[in-house]
């Protein structure tokens, strides 16, 4: 997962012009920290080169406006405090709401949500709604509960805390904008682990980074997990999590996320980043964000993809969701992730996208069979390579606008292994070794330069790649 995060997270910063990225995956049972990627990142065998500010861990360090993904938080703690139920209608009206003087509004109007509604279309106009009829006591409450305004408890020597002003300050344009992430400043790390708590009944854990230590020539003694306290209700983390399935269904603004063959649950983030003199925010630059679980029935991951100022388009939706079920895609696909596939998959439909064109559906998991009847029914033309196995790759990817018996081409994974399209670290490995694992995943050589053991690799590692891609290997001696 390190691996697919890292190759995902450098695709899309160079494919979005992103100025940076973030990457952070949790086990929400346990809170450990199962992938954690960064860009730009550093060396840190040169460290004494860099400015120290350079060298920080952003996911623990910097805080950020968290955006729309604040939604889902907002909403289980009006559930859990019995302000409105999962039925409750909100009439949003032209897609406007006046409070005090400041006219907040939607991107355009969508009359009457329930608080599904709202975190599917991400209305700001329902979540102010909701917002008031809990006040801002209790919606300050909830907050906290969740773990924001306060250390995480990962014990991480330079963490910050974020900021969640005490509610006796708030104006009630505060109280509004709060409901919709503007105005509160999260660390990557609060975030994901506030969502972790849904994905385990409720609980908060703290995030885990080290799993054991020990004294030298002593034994181990491992770090336990700990409880960082009860945010909701089981019954509340339950119906948050139906409604977070509704974000990545065809109609919601997280569709980009959807695996086909897993349930996903996520909600989309776009904020517009805060002037550094304090005095408003930059127009133009924005934090793209997803945050996501799957399987939404019993989570075993949970994650988050951040993308600062992605150029042209900057919706969460549509740069960062992808990101995301790219690297929970590829993990899977090796089978040796904890999401375990189902006998009978139907994918995720994706909805097409305004540019015309009908999309192709996501048909990577299923198997051969099924994945060409699946683009066969959507109107397209499936030609399968390789043998048995689930589909790893297909070009063009899903949610490509193309024209009806437009050709798609699925790359399968072999039934022996299952993770012979994944490139593997080879790096430190001597060549004897390095081939052997290369043999056995069924990647040919393309390459070895030099002698000694592997220094550097191509495709890195990680990689999802076609089975007939050739691994080039440079080599030196140990020492040098």
């Amino acid at each position: 997962m390190q691996g697919a995060a890292e190759a995902a997270l450098a695709d899309a910063v160079a494919e979005r012009g992103a100025k940076g990225g973030m990457v952070l995956t949790l086990d929400p049972k346990t809170g450990d920290v199962l992938a954690l990627a960064e860009a730009p990142g550093f060396d840190p065998n040169r460290f004494r080169e860099l400015d120290y500010a350079d060298t920080r861990a952003r996911a623990f360090s910097d805080v950020v406006e968290a955006g729309s993904t604040m939604k889902v938080f907002l909403t289980a703690s009006a559930l859990d405090n019995g302000d409105i139920d999962e039925n409750v209608l909100l009439d949003t009206g032209d897609g406007s709401i006046k409070v005090r003087g400041k006219l907040i509004k939607d991107r355009d109007p969508f009359g009457i949500l329930t608080p599904a509604d709202v975190l599917r279309v991400s209305s700001n106009v329902g979540a102010v709604q909701v917002a008031q009829r809990m006040g801002p006591e209790a919606q300050h409450r909830g907050l906290s509960r969740f773990g924001f305004g306060a250390l995480s408890g990962s014990g991480f020597p330079t963490e910050a805390a974020g900021l969640l002003r005490a509610w006796q300050r708030w104006k009630p344009v505060d109280q509004a904008t709060i409901a919709f992430g503007q105005g509160v400043s999260v660390t990557p790390i609060q975030l994901a682990s506030a969502l972790a708590a849904l994905a385990n009944d409720g609980i908060r854990m703290a995030p885990r980074i080290v799993l054991a230590r020990r004294k030298n020539g002593g034994d181990w003694q491992h770090s336990e997990p700990r409880s960082a306290g009860r945010a909701v209700s089981p019954e509340t983390a339950r119906k948050t999590l139906d409604m977070m399935q509704t974000v990545v269904s065809s109609t919601g603004t997280g569709r980009f996320a959807g695996l086909a063959g897993v349930a996903v649950a996520g909600k989309t983030g776009t904020a517009q980043k805060s002037d550094e003199g304090g005095g408003g925010y930059r127009a133009g630059r924005y934090i793209s964000s997803f945050i996501g679980m799957a399987p939404a029935q019993n989570p075993r991951v949970v994650g988050l993809v951040i993308l600062d100022e992605p150029r042209g388009a900057y919706y969460g939706g549509s740069v960062a969701a992808p990101v995301w079920r790219d690297i929970v895609a590829t993990w899977a696909a090796q089978g040796r992730g904890p999401i375990a596939l189902p006998a009978t998959v139907l994918p995720t439909l994706v909805a097409a996208p305004r540019t015309g064109g009908d999309a192709i559906p996501d048909v990577r998991l299923l198997e051969a069979d099924r994945a060409a009847e699946v683009l066969e029914r959507a109107g397209f033309t499936a030609r399968v390579q390789g043998r048995g196995g689930r589909v790893a790759v297909q070009e063009p990817p899903a949610g490509t606008p193309a024209r009806r018996g437009a050709l798609v081409v699925v790359t399968l994974t072999p039934e022996a292994g299952g993770v012979d399209v994944v490139v593997p670290d080879l790096r430190g490995l001597p060549v004897r070794d390095a081939l052997s694992r290369l043999s056995a995943l069924a990647i040919p050589v393309g390459r070895v330069v030099g002698s000694g053991s592997v220094v550097t690799q191509t495709p890195e590692p990680g990689r999802l790649v076609r089975p007939d891609t050739r691994c080039t290997l440079t080599l030196a001696p140990r020492g040098t």
